[in-house]
């Protein structure tokens, strides 16, 4: 409970949400799910087309929502919304989320939905920090699965990225956490084997190129716990036919509103510029933004290795599929993000591989010291994340999807573009004055 209080308080210290258009439908699907009890969005008119301060053309639709059989839909999975919805309740029953336009240029609606989608996703972090935690437990000593879950707390983008907007990932990672908390008890007990399936179709209805880790996990299950398979996959059947029927009612196609993204277009096969910008490119690079990994790299070498943690090489195998996928998606960069959103999904699994080197890195001074030094980078670069940016970096002086090499500039990568920027202005205080009633006011 306490690193969970703790990794709460941390990640909402910015008072800001930070994320991009496409978490924008899941902002307030919740609101519409609570009142109405469906997944459109027609209530919602300023979603329809893209926000003024865009600047874009007001005839055109927002690629982020879609209008079929009728209705307004997001063109982005809804889970993350439908398990925001706790969050939602009170505030959405209190009517919170009614009234005028602020001061700010928002609606209520607009600021309320956006705060609750901060606190949805800071908290569901914040829970995978714990379980993190527990996980590691079983393989490192107490002081070593502290030290472990509060680098995947405020070393990684656990804290830049997912747990400040409702991003697929917000959830997904979580979920995939407690998937391999349950698999990993699972060595005690194989009953737990069972529940990871729950957890794991949860994740891919959330984001659905987790289906890389679903899909190696099950086989790991039918590998290890093959008496289990049964109940595992009640969850993913059950999930999985709720998700391809609403994805074939409203888009006509099982992947969803991806198909209206063209997002299949834009795989083609891994290249070496994704991978290793995914990796190591100064602006996007997953061992720059949290170089501490590097020991996590190592850990994955060494259960490879061995071969003796059937769960460890799944992992492994999982973890390096998926780097291979994005990898082919000529938007590996992730447009407008900090750091690797792309793979953060892969952090609970890398914190397992942390454990797997724990008594080798404290054994000597120099890799404690090694260690410890890229913590304090790590932790930096998260600093930066949470509460410098955005800087502007991606579109000045010319668009980084122009000139893809200034993902590769050594002289002028997003953090420290953003560091001279300084921090950015914590517009929480503005929209909290504006919306919570002010005490003695007439």
């Amino acid at each position: 409970m306490r690193l969970f209080l703790l990794a709460f308080v941390v990640y909402n210290a910015n008072l800001r949400s930070i994320s991009s258009l496409d978490t924008y439908p899941n902002r307030f699907l919740p609101i519409s799910i609570i009142r109405e009890f469906n997944l459109d969005l027609d209530e919602f008119p300023f979603l329809h087309k893209y926000p003024e301060w865009m600047q874009a053309d007001p005839q055109k639709a927002a690629y982020y929502v879609r209008k079929a059989r009728g209705h307004y839909v997001s063109n982005y999975p809804v889970m993350p919304a439908v398990l925001s919805v706790p969050v939602y309740v009170i505030p959405v029953l209190l009517g919170m989320t009614d009234g005028p336009p602020s001061t700010t240029g928002f609606s209520r609606t607009e600021i309320v939905a956006t705060l609750l989608s901060k606190v949805s996703a800071s908290a569901a972090v914040a829970f995978s920090v714990a379980i993190v935690y527990l996980a590691v437990l079983r393989r490192a000593s107490r002081a070593g699965a502290l030290t472990i879950a509060l680098v995947y707390a405020f070393g990684t983008s656990s804290w830049s990225v997912s747990s400040q907007g409702l991003w697929q990932t917000a959830m997904s990672q979580p979920l995939l956490a407690l998937a391999l908390y349950f698999l990993v008890k699972a060595r005690d007990d194989p009953r737990n084997a069972a529940y990871a399936g729950i957890p794991l179709a949860l994740s891919v209805a959330c984001r659905p190129h987790t289906v890389i880790f679903a899909g190696v996990l099950f086989a790991y299950v039918l590998w290890q716990h093959r008496e289990q398979v049964a109940r595992f996959l009640v969850a993913p059947v059950v999930v999985g036919s709720l998700l391809v029927s609403y994805n074939l009612y409203y888009f006509g196609n099982v992947v969803g509103g991806y198909d209206a993204l063209g997002a299949g277009e834009l795989f083609t096969y891994p290249r070496w510029e994704g991978f290793l910008g995914l990796l190591v490119s100064p602006s996007r690079g997953l061992f720059v933004y949290s170089p501490v990994l590097l020991f996590a790299a190592a850990g994955v070498v060494s259960a490879v290795r061995s071969r003796r943690d059937p769960l460890l090489l799944a992992t492994a195998v999982a973890t390096v599929l998926t780097i291979l996928f994005y990898s082919s998606w000529r938007n590996w960069p992730g447009a407008f993000s900090y750091s690797y959103r792309h793979l953060v999904d892969l952090l609970p699994g890398l914190s397992l591989f942390l454990a797997v080197v724990w008594t080798s890195i404290v054994a000597r001074r120099w890799t404690t010291v090694l260690f410890a030094a890229l913590v304090a980078f790590s932790l930096f670069t998260q600093v930066v994340g949470a509460f410098f940016y955005p800087c502007h970096w991606i579109d000045t002086p010319v668009s980084a999807y122009v000139d893809r090499q200034r993902f590769w500039d050594w002289t002028d990568p997003e953090f420290l573009r953003c560091v001279r920027a300084g921090p950015v202005e914590p517009e929480g205080l503005r929209f909290l004055r504006d919306v919570m009633p002010r005490s003695g006011g007439k």
